[in-house]
């Protein structure tokens, strides 16, 4: 392989993951289950007054209900009346 193509290479490999890292983003506060079947949802309420609606996990979310957690996260361009994000980890604090 060449100089030139090696150099290429890593540097669509290093845009790559930083593209990917500035993705992620982290938010804290309490986790509240909201709303009536079929149409419940979740919403993180921040301590600056910000909350999120939260897709994905659902299984871990219900566990820690009520609680405060810390998320991992990626916004989505969903158009609702909360921001809605796509949690991709959480954490009990």
């Amino acid at each position: 392989m060449n100089s030139r193509l090696k150099k290429t290479v890593f540097l669509f490999i290093l845009g790559v993951f930083l593209l990917g890292m500035s993705s992620k983003k982290t938010a804290s506060g309490k986790l509240v289950f909201t709303g009536n079947e079929p149409f419940s949802f979740f919403i993180l309420k921040c301590d600056d007054g910000q909350k999120f609606k939260l897709k994905g996990l659902r299984n871990e979310l219900l566990q820690l209900q009520g609680r405060r957690v810390e998320i991992v996260y990626s916004e989505t361009d969903a158009k609702e009346l909360l921001p809605v994000v796509q949690v991709i980890q959480v954490t009990p604090e």
